[in-house]
């Protein structure tokens, strides 16, 4: 049984949703003493624009948490979950950590809002709180900052393989919508700064907001830009669903190009056939039903998937693959760590190497976004699933035929 606590920020004050067990005693160094639970805290987006990444993620971690709890948990010390729910709002995100760390968690998992993750970063490094990033933002991970980690697929990953994708197409010139927020400027950047290595330009570029429902002046904008080939959509949240639709709906004849963040079938059913045929990089998990025996991310996937779909009756995507990476490492750092001493889990992460679900991860004192480009490829949805899409990214993983 998975001991938690879960707490939301509310207008106006805190709000305890659910309180089940008291706090384990903690030692001077801020780890965890004695042979109680090890609490790990997860702050993610469960309700808001983007709970469609935090609410799959819950429940993969519970699902993990569970799975490890019921095999002796850590030398025979249970995990206990601590939830935060940031309600995709830097601002109340900052509230639901200061409520998650009252509870002196070892480690946390979470955000995977980049506004709310670039937020926490100052408050994460004085706590001295080891922290493993769901968000895509590299910037997160910037030279000095000691307790911050990304498992996910980084902007950078996404953007080198975009661009890879453009050049093997053909595509040299590319408009780029984005949201207004991190992870959106943050993709702006990036692909200005990649794109010359690529033959790429980007020749327009518009803006949106996350909670915005209409996008016809901006994609009018791009259709009356005759130069023009492509167009990138570098959003999270429901937003690209509704670029997708009204992209449809104005017959723009240029190939839409999208994120990792939008192999989520949450985008599909809200797209529909918009979303049909839009390249964008993905994980291994996502494309588990075709991916090579040999592949090292196999196993783990065959049973992962089975379970997650038991769990919830919903298909496995790269977000609780993600969340599903991280409990993995914790819980190696911790066996490393045993107590949880904080600077000590941050030398057994920064020493991990490591296989999980979405691919591979080599992390260094100098590397905290630890997955490598071996653990990327392009997919798109067809048909209502993800399949591989060609051309594939340079240095991505291979795929065979699915089932």
């Amino acid at each position: 049984m998975i001991r938690r606590r879960e707490f939301a920020a509310a207008a106006g004050g805190l709000c305890t949703m659910l309180a089940l067990h008291p706090r384990a005693g903690f030692g001077q160094s801020g780890g965890q003493a004695g042979s109680g639970p090890y609490k790990l805290a997860v702050l993610a987006s469960l309700t808001g624009p983007l709970s469609a990444l935090g609410v799959p993620s819950k429940a993969a971690i519970e699902l993990e948490v569970k799975r490890l709890n019921d095999a002796g948990g850590i030398a025979g010390r249970p995990i206990e979950l601590v939830f935060g729910d940031d309600q995709s709002d830097p601002s109340k995100g900052v509230i639901a950590f200061k409520r998650l760390l009252d509870e002196k968690p070892v480690a946390m998992i979470g955000p995977n809002f980049s506004s709310t993750a670039l937020g926490l970063i100052p408050l994460v490094e004085q706590a001295r709180l080891p922290m493993l990033s769901m968000a895509a933002e590299d910037a997160q991970v910037q030279p000095g900052r000691k307790y911050v980690f990304m498992i996910s697929l980084t902007s950078r990953l996404n953007a080198a393989a975009i661009l890879s994708y453009l050049r093997s197409s053909s595509l040299r010139d590319v408009a780029l919508l984005q949201d207004s927020g991190a992870y959106g400027r943050g993709g702006a950047r990036l692909l200005t700064e990649l794109a010359p290595q690529y033959n790429v330009r980007i020749i327009q570029t518009e803006t949106f907001n996350l909670a915005d429902t209409d996008m016809t002046p901006q994609l009018t904008k791009v259709r009356n830009n005759r130069e023009v080939q492509a167009v990138i959509v570098w959003a999270a949240g429901a937003a690209p669903a509704t670029v997708a639709r009204q992209y449809r709906s104005l017959d723009l004849k240029p190939p839409l190009m999208l994120t990792g963040a939008q192999a989520d079938p949450g985008f599909a059913k809200s797209a529909g056939a918009a979303a049909e045929g839009a390249p964008f990089p993905t994980a291994r998990a996502v494309l588990h039903a075709f991916l090579p025996p040999g592949n090292g991310s196999r196993p783990l996937l065959d049973s992962f998937v089975a379970a997650y779909r038991q769990a919830t009756r919903v298909d496995a995507h790269v977000f609780p693959a993600a969340a599903h990476v991280a409990v993995l490492l914790i819980a190696q750092a911790l066996r490393a760590a045993p107590g949880g001493d904080p600077d000590a889990l941050v030398t057994a992460l920064e020493s991990a190497s490591f296989t999980g679900g979405n691919g591979e991860y080599r992390f260094a004192a100098d590397a905290h976004s630890g997955m490598l480009p071996s653990s990327v490829a392009m997919a798109m949805w067809k048909d209502g699933r993800i399949v591989p899409a060609k051309p594939n990214c340079a240095g991505c993983f291979e795929t065979v035929a699915g089932n």
